[in-house]
């Protein structure tokens, strides 16, 4: 199976889910509406890596190690104060599975996203800059 049809075949997963909390008996709930973001969010970056893909673009770029620890280490300091649904965000743009198994818990992260963390952390002033 192609990257392209992987990410088709988990939007169209992830439509028929929303699809299914929207018949519910309360779609008021706050579960339900936690989850219908949840699902909208990942509906959208779905959408966004299928068409990079169909348009030969690729969506990442390169970022160096230091990169990455200047960011995390911006991170760390803000952690404890987060709201948890912001805690719960970062760790969405992070982690995509998390397989848990008698034998071993495997994770597998996304690929940018520690790339969109940078990112967000990065001020306005410095990403207009280049």
């Amino acid at each position: 199976m192609s990257r392209l049809e992987d990410l088709r075949g988990r939007r169209q997963q992830a439509e028929q889910a929303a699809r299914s909390l929207l018949g519910l008996q309360d779609p008021e709930s706050p579960f339900v509406k936690s989850e219908l973001k949840r699902l909208n969010a990942e509906m959208k970056s779905l959408g966004a890596s299928i068409r990079s893909l169909e348009s030969g673009v690729a969506t990442t770029r390169a970022i160096d190690l230091s990169e990455v620890t200047r960011t995390l280490q911006q991170l760390d300091p803000v952690w404890d104060v987060l709201y948890p649904e912001e805690q719960s965000r970062v760790l969405e743009l992070l982690v995509e599975t998390v397989t848990v198994s008698k034998e071993s818990v495997d994770i597998h992260f996304r690929a940018n996203g520690i790339e969109q963390i940078v990112c967000e952390l990065t001020p306005m002033s410095e990403r207009e800059n280049g």
